[in-house]
């Protein structure tokens, strides 16, 4: 197995942290890649999670939520 750990922000992009959001898609991108050569691959792209990291300020999640994305709890997340 092949199993990258990135974001949504490699698709919806990151406001303001243009680098974070093109590190998540090269992540994507390299996993892309290695299907295409046949060999394992997995991109696990998570949304934003709450009360941690980046969507953790509450102004940041509804945001967030305006646009359909609903903060994960990260106690379920990672179960």
């Amino acid at each position: 197995a092949f199993v990258v750990f990135s974001s949504i922000s490699g698709v919806w992009g990151s406001g303001e942290q243009a680098a974070y959001g093109a590190a998540n898609a090269a992540l994507d991108a390299l996993v892309a890649r290695r299907r295409a050569q046949g060999l394992p691959g997995t991109a696990v792209a998570w949304g934003p999670w709450a009360r941690v990291g980046m969507a953790a300020d509450d102004e940041t999640a509804a945001q967030l939520r305006r646009r359909g994305l609903s903060p994960m709890d990260p106690a379920r997340a990672l179960a």
